[in-house]
């Protein structure tokens, strides 16, 4: 395994060391060991601990107070020559590279210092790498090996698998358990008062009474509104008929009074016609005075300029202008009463056509309702209310077939949630058997695995139940885990022996500094000896007679 050779840092004031693959450094507090230390986490990892098991350090604010220069930085030297580098400037963000290493004492102090489901996942991590998914099925029920296999997943191990399971398993049981008791009060509360299930046939022919008390309602409402339309004539067709016969009687009679010769020329086509007639007349008169033998008017043979024959002549021409204006008035009282018949005749012939029509339109009139709107209206009504009868107990039926519905499905989810839950709980415990067993197994060949790093005067005992986990020495036939700090110190730098993976390039063992005896501190040193990475124990303690053999030693002097 690599190891690092040399250190070199600003932590703390600086400094600079070489160093082996075990390395006791010594010094007065204050000296600058844990700079050393941690300057070798820093370039390696990007964390620092204190040396007394606290909490690492890993927030950039806090690393940046390790030393007062704006930039700090640690860097050490591999034996294989690379160089691995950590650096913070101000509060920007840190870098760090070249090969990476591991402190197996953060796993072991977090692993084992916690709760006793914490301790069995450590064991099982650091001790039963060899274990296949074969091995864990193989010791499950048969029952059950399906669903475990189902719910591995072939991205973790075998192990995480069992712990991922186990964990998920006992969740999943009491999940599917409050669903159960979810469906359970639901289907309990969902069956209250539903009273019998009706059948489909029942549930059918409410459906069917309601499509018929709905068609019913609609025939109502439809004769309902026939009453409302009908409007009965004003008249009979008798009294049409009637009045019909009497006005064409009127007409006839006054087209027959009219008379065939009446003259129906306007009055201004009459005027003219008079004018014309006088002026004929005077003409005539004009042409007897102009030469005529005798008089045309009066056929005197008397000479033309007598005084007798101009007064007849006058006479002739007044009486002629009295008799037209006498006619001329005739005609006109003869057209008044030929335009007035004529309207007469004009409004009785109009009256006439309006009655025949009105008479057709009767003819074509609807008869009236067999029901009227005084019967109607109950009938709406009544039809009304039957068929919200119907409609409530279609819907009671459909509620209460939804109801049974649903309760059924409750109560049937409600089964499958508990035998599901059922399941998930016995694969839960199956999987908690496999593992104690597993970690009984393990505790063996942990302890084992252990002692080859303690002195040979301790004897390792652990011991893992349900709820505890407790780990110490065993004096006198007793496991005692009240250890004092220095027992601690070497049984937890042990642990961290034994739980360092097999391969692993660059592993660095730092153990807690607790205030060693010197002779306690020599067989610690000598049991981190048989260590397969490096070590490097910080102490303000000499070893008695000396560090063993294979161990550079490191002294430091307080800066003064």
């Amino acid at each position: 395994m690599k190891h690092v050779t040399a250190i070199r840092h600003n932590l703390k004031g600086g400094g600079s060391a070489e160093i082996g693959r075990r390395t006791l450094v010594l010094g007065p507090n204050g000296a600058g060991k844990s700079a050393l230390v941690n300057a070798v986490e820093l370039a390696l990892t990007g964390k620092a601990s204190d040396l007394q098991g606290r909490d690492l350090v890993a927030q950039n604010a806090a690393l940046a107070t390790l030393s007062t220069d704006r930039v700090v930085w640690s860097e050490v030297t591999l034996s294989d020559g690379a160089t691995s580098r950590w650096e913070i400037e101000g509060t920007g963000r840190p870098s760090r590279t070249g090969p990476e290493g591991i402190f197996p004492l953060r796993e072991v102090t977090t692993g084992l210092t916690g709760s006793a489901d914490r301790a069995r996942k450590f064991l099982l991590r650091y001790v039963c790498d060899g274990i296949t998914e074969e091995t864990v099925a193989e010791a499950l029920p048969k029952a059950l090996r399906g669903k475990y296999s189902a719910a591995c997943n072939t991205e973790r191990s075998p192990v995480e698998n069992l712990q991922h399971i186990t964990s998920r398993a006992a969740q999943r049981a009491a999940e599917l358990g409050r669903d159960a008791n979810a469906a359970k009060a639901r289907a309990d509360e969902s069956g209250w008062g539903l009273g019998p299930e009706p059948s489909d046939d029942e549930v059918a022919a409410l459906d069917a009474a309601l499509v018929a008390a709905e068609e019913h309602y609609i025939q109502a409402r439809q004769t309902l509104a026939v009453a409302l339309a009908y409007q009965p004539p004003v008249t009979t067709l008798e009294e049409l008929n009637a009045e019909i016969d009497a006005l064409d009687g009127a007409v006839a009679a006054a087209i027959e009074s009219r008379g065939p010769g009446h003259d129906t020329a306007s009055p201004e086509q009459a005027k003219a016609r008079t004018q014309a007639q006088f002026r004929e007349t005077a003409i005539r008169a004009l042409a007897y005075t102009e030469g005529l033998a005798a008089c045309f008017l009066c056929g005197s043979a008397h000479g033309r300029d007598t005084t007798d024959h101009h007064e007849a002549l006058v006479g002739k021409l007044v009486a002629a202008q009295e008799r037209a204006r006498v006619r001329n008035l005739a005609q006109a009282e003869q057209r008044n009463r030929d335009s007035q018949l004529e309207a007469t005749i004009l409004r009785g012939e109009g009256r006439v056509a309006q009655l025949r029509a009105q008479r057709d339109a009767l003819a074509q009139f609807p008869p009236p309702p067999a029901v009227s709107e005084a019967q109607a209206r109950p009938l709406v009504d009544e039809a009304d209310r039957a068929r919200a009868a119907a409609r409530a107990a279609s819907k009671a039926a459909h509620d209460a077939l939804a109801g049974w519905t649903a309760a059924r499905a409750d109560r049937t989810a409600y089964r499958d949630a508990e035998g599901e839950s059922e399941a998930w709980q016995a694969l839960a415990l199956a999987c908690r058997r496999v593992t104690d067993n597993l970690v009984q197994d393990a505790i063996g060949r942990f302890t084992s695995r252990v002692q080859r790093f303690l002195p040979s005067t301790d004897e390792f005992s652990l011991a893992i139940t349900k709820t505890t986990c407790k780990l110490g020495l065993v004096r006198d036939g007793a496991r005692h885990s009240a250890l004092s700090g220095a027992e601690w110190a070497r049984v937890m730098a042990a642990i961290s022996c034994a739980c360092t993976p097999e391969g692993a390039e660059l592993p660095v063992l730092v153990p807690e500094d607790r205030a060693w005896d010197s002779r306690t501190l020599r067989s610690v040193l000598q049991g981190l000896s048989n260590y397969p990475g490096q070590v490097i124990v910080a102490t303000t303690t000499k070893p008695w007679r000396g560090a063993p053999k294979g161990w550079e030693t490191i002294e430091l002097e307080k800066a003064q």
